[in-house]
Formats: C-alpha cells, sequence, structure tokens
C-alpha cells in the first residue's frame, strides 16, 4: 500500500538521526529496521539515515541493512555538511581554513588553561583526522569515525574540512561557549550530544541538507518525515511536516516537533509499523 501521512500528504521521504534516536542503547541498528525499510522502499519511500557522524562511518553502519537504490547510498552525514544520494556527493559544504586554525587553537588554549582532556577531529567527506591518544577520548572518536587516520599536528592536515567535531567528557556547554567564542559569527556551532560540539560552515545544518534532498527527489515537507532527540536535530524537524521528538529528547527539540515518538530504537520502528 501507499503509506498516507496524517497530515494529509503521502509519505516519500523519511530521515531520521541515529544516536539517541534510532539507534538501540548498545548503538547497534534495530533487527527489524531493513525489513522494514526494504517494505517501504517498494511502495517507493526513501528512508535515509542522518547524523553527526561522517559519510564512510555511517554507510557501514547500514550496508547490507537499509535497501540502497542503484548506485550506492543516500544518506546525511557529519550534521549536513555532507549528502550523498545514490552513492554520488550531492552537497560538501567546507569550513573556511580560518575558522578550522581558530578552533584548533581556541580548544587547545581552552583544555591547557583547565587541565581539560579534549579530542578534536576534522572531519571530511572521505576522512578523519585526530591528534587524539589512546585512552577513553580515543575511544569515543573510534565509535563515531570509522575512517580515522592519527597524525602528530592537526595543522598539517590539507583536506577540505567540512565538520570540526570536539569532545570532551566532562561536557561541551562550557568549551561551546568560551573555547568557540572566536568562531561565532563565522560558523555555525552546535552541541549534537553530553559530550559533543560540532563546527560547520555558516548555514550547515541537517535541516538544509534535508531540504536539499527534497529538492532532488521531488518531495514536499508535508511528503516528509524526520526523527531527532538532540540540538543539531532541530532544523531537520522543522522542514518535515511529520516531526517527531523521540522520548527523552531534549526540550527544544520536544517543543519543535509536532509528533512524539517511542525511545531510542524503539519509537522510530513503532511509526515505521504503522506505514507497511
Amino acid at each position: 500500500m501507499t503509506p498516507d501521512a496524517a497530515a494529509g500528504g503521502v509519505v516519500r521521504l523519511i530521515a531520521s538521526d541515529l544516536d539517541g534516536t534510532l539507534l538501540d542503547a548498545d548503538g547497534g541498528v534495530p533487527a527489524e529496521l531493513g525489513e522494514l525499510a526494504a517494505r517501504l522502499h517498494a511502495d517507493g519511500v526513501l528512508f535515509v539515515p542522518a547524523s553527526g557522524r561522517s559519510a564512510p562511518s555511517v554507510a557501514r553502519l547500514f550496508d547490507g541493512v537499509l535497501p540502497w537504490q542503484e548506485g550506492g547510498p543516500t544518506l546525511i552525514a557529519d550534521n549536513g555538511a555532507c549528502v550523498v544520494h545514490r552513492g554520488e556527493q550531492i552537497l560538501v559544504a567546507q569550513v573556511p581554513q580560518d575558522v578550522v586554525a581558530d578552533v584548533v587553537d581556541g580548544v587547545r588554549r581552552y583544555a591547557d588553561r583547565d587541565a581539560r582532556s579534549t579530542a578534536i577531529v576534522l572531519c571530511t567527506p572521505e576522512m578523519a583526522y585526530t591528534d587524539c591518544p589512546d585512552g577513553p577520548l580515543l575511544d569515543q572518536v573510534q565509535h563515531y569515525y570509522s575512517a580515522l587516520t592519527r597524525v602528530e599536528d592537526l595543522r598539517s592536515v590539507d583536506d577540505r574540512v567540512i565538520k570540526v567535531a570536539v569532545a570532551d567528557l566532562g561536557g561541551v556547554v562550557a568549551l561551546a561557549e568560551e573555547a568557540l567564542a572566536p568562531v561565532t559569527g563565522r560558523a555555525d556551532v552546535v552541541r549534537s550530544g553530553a559530550v559533543w560540539v560540532d563546527v560547520m560552515a555558516t548555514g550547515v545544518n541537517k535541516g538544509a541538507a534535508l531540504r536539499r534532498l527534497q529538492d532532488v527527489l521531488g518531495v514536499a515537507p508535508r511528503q516528509t518525515m524526520a526523527f531527532g532527540d538532540h540540538l543539531n536535530d532541530l532544523e531537520m524537524l522543522r522542514v518535515a511536516d511529520l516531526s517527531y521528538a523521540v522520548e527523552g529528547a531534549q526540550p527544544e527539540v520536544v517543543a519543535a516537533a509536532r509528533l512524539r515518538a517511542g525511545g531510542p530504537g524503539v519509537g522510530v520502528l513503532e511509526v515505521l509499523r504503522g506505514l507497511v
């Protein structure tokens, strides 16, 4: 059957955040997703992962799970800085080099001043680079970036950086307000989790990325469904008429979403079952 949206349209595009939304408590893809996505695909509905993770990491996570269309995966990565459709990069938003340098220097000064342990990751469409030493922070980085190269000096990286991700296991609220203050107004800074904050080019977010896919596919907001839980999902929820905040979502996300879903690993599946 054709999935009918409660708003009166026909669902053709579904975008879902991963961590805290679609993935289960262990960070795994729910076993039932593949079957549900295949049935939706047969009805002309495209299911798209939308994550702060890198494109290689997202593609690897869903390889063999989602019914990728001919040519390869369709996904939103790096909080919207990279959009891949059928294996082709249709949006790549580079962070200005001076912003990258100021973020690296600002975080280093902040960490040295307060004796905090932080990790910086320079993300490109194909690779992520870090100078993070062995330890819990590196484990955190490797969890989200499967294509990772460790370098001695981040200043030596000569590649198109589309996102600078910074982790602090003690929390990133103060880091975002202090260390990243020098780039305010020159780039977009968004907290994508309790211990992660990301810096992208101005105007880059999951919402702009989803609009790009809507334009390419000829899909309207009334035909779009989206799920999220954290601040980096806000713009994406605003361009989907069927917007869901999962249980445990940030208050700002709950306020922005029109609908509610169950908790991570179960809520998205419950809604999808109602469409097939």
